[in-house]
């Protein structure tokens, strides 16, 4: 309705410096107001009158007192508060000046019911969340309490005391803080920054122009992909395509799986090299002069193609561990092997390449020809491997895994153990691999003493509590 009975003469638009905006408008006689709006910090103090029964009156300084105080109690409550206010024929030059102020508005935008869920999912897995807003400081500390971001014992900091900060001291203060309130670009840009300086890896998410910079900064950038301007997305590293913090802290979870898997096909992977050369090197230091060859080189190859691949491949698409958000993030500086998994790999590949050649020195001494030997080893050098893939699927041990919350692992499995005796019994596999039929009760001894390394060791391993096996 104003704008149908005035015009708009000039604006003063919004910045962070001044906390408000005014715009000058221009009725059909020419006489010139000025509309204020912003944080009553900003406009309380410029404000002289106040309007009240439709009357103009001046300003007391103890009226002046209980809007501070009548605002501090909306903001507590959780309300974004604009002070509003007015003046009529207004100077050109300082339009915001000698205004009457007309009332507050409070608005508020509740947080998402499963916003506190995720907040609290973020503390367990070891994430520290961190309010950073340019709203009022009780507000913003009303809203982290309704989220759970707010904790006894936690600090609050605004700009203006961020700014008496130098660099050092930031550093010193910015882990323990959990609400940064009436911040500028700059200010963010600072705490990014600091975080990091003190070793952390710091995801900042934002929607407008002035978070930018920090989101440009920080080591992942998360732009709001529904009210996020499109600045902010092309400074970001990933765009949040509904604008949910639990979207975020699912694709944590999701992000932990992945490296899990990673690690867990490396293990596997590793293991079974690991045992492919030590069943030849036991046989270079156990055999004298003239060793024999346990395995030949396409039977080594057919393990890594077929018993190790198959299954490992199958890995990638391990759910995650029931502990995968209850534990600490991994440092920076923290090895791919680290919590003992370099030893691990080294310990089982030995394991099941020293049970390996028991089985080819244990058929020669039985009488048993050098082709049937080499099919023993190879059988249980298969076989240990399909057996260790249950192993390598956790970080526990298998005793506290399902082994069928993989449908894809255990249908590797099967192929490859198919597969593989079908190479020690088909005449096409014998041609090519040099194999020859075992008997029935050498395959089930094979398939049986095949276990033994696996469920013995983390046997071991959960009774005692060692993580290098």
């Amino acid at each position: 309705q104003l704008l149908q009975t005035h015009s708009v003469v000039r604006e003063h638009p919004f910045d962070s410096d001044r906390k408000r905006m005014a715009v000058v408008v221009s009725d059909s006689d020419g006489k010139e107001t000025a509309l204020v709006k912003g944080a009553p910090g900003a406009v309380i103090p410029l404000s002289t009158h106040i309007l009240r029964g439709g009357e103009v009156c001046p300003l007391s300084s103890e009226e002046r007192r209980a809007l501070k105080e009548a605002a501090a109690a909306l903001a507590g409550r959780a309300f974004r508060v604009l002070a509003l206010a007015e003046r009529a024929e207004p100077d050109v030059d300082a339009p915001e000046e000698a205004l009457t102020f007309l009332g507050f508005a409070a608005m508020i935008d509740p947080p998402r019911s499963e916003a506190r869920d995720a907040v609290a999912e973020c503390h367990r897995a070891g994430v520290e969340v961190t309010m950073i807003t340019g709203d009022h400081h009780l507000t913003a500390i009303a809203i982290a309490d309704a989220l759970g971001i707010w904790e006894e014992g936690a600090v609050s900091l605004t700009g203006a005391e961020l700014a008496l900060l130098d660099d050092d001291g930031l550093a010193d203060v910015v882990s323990h803080v959990r609400v940064f309130a009436r911040v500028t670009a700059a200010q963010k840009l600072r705490i990014v920054e600091a975080l990091q300086r003190g070793g952390q890896v710091v995801a900042m998410t934002g929607d407008g122009v002035n978070d930018a910079p920090a989101l440009r900064n920080a080591d992942i950038g998360i732009a709001m992909g529904i009210s996020g301007t499109s600045v902010a997305k092309d400074s970001a590293d990933l765009v949040l395509l509904d604008d949910n913090f639990s979207t975020i802290v699912a694709a944590v979870a999701e992000g932990r799986r992945i490296y899990d898997n990673i690690r867990k096909f490396i293990r596997q992977g590793l293991t079974a090299n690991v045992a492919e050369v030590s069943v030849i090197l036991f046989a270079f230091l156990l055999m004298g002069e003239d060793p024999l060859l346990p395995i030949t080189a396409l039977m080594v190859l057919w393990i890594n193609l077929v018993s190790d691949g198959i299954p490992a491949l199958a890995l990638g698409v391990e759910p995650p561990e029931p502990d995968i958000m209850e534990r600490k993030p991994r440092a920076r500086e923290e090895s791919f092997f680290a919590d003992k998994l370099g030893a691990r790999i080294l310990l089982r590949g030995l394991a099941l390449g020293g049970l390996s050649y028991f089985m080819f020195d244990f058929a020669l001494d039985s009488g048993a020809g050098l082709a049937y030997a080499e099919t023993l080893a190879f059988s249980t050098l298969v076989f240990s491997q399909l057996w260790h893939v249950f192993d390598a699927r956790t970080f526990s041990t298998i005793y506290g895994a399902n082994p069928f919350t993989n449908r894809y692992l255990s249908l590797a499995v099967g192929v490859s153990a198919l597969l593989s005796i079908a190479v020690i019994y088909m005449p096409v596999g014998n041609l090519v691999f040099g194999t020859v039929p075992l008997t029935v009760m050498h395959l089930l001894m094979v398939i049986a003493i095949a276990a033994l390394p696996t469920f013995v060791l983390s046997a071991i391993k959960a009774t005692f509590g060692l993580k290098i096996l």
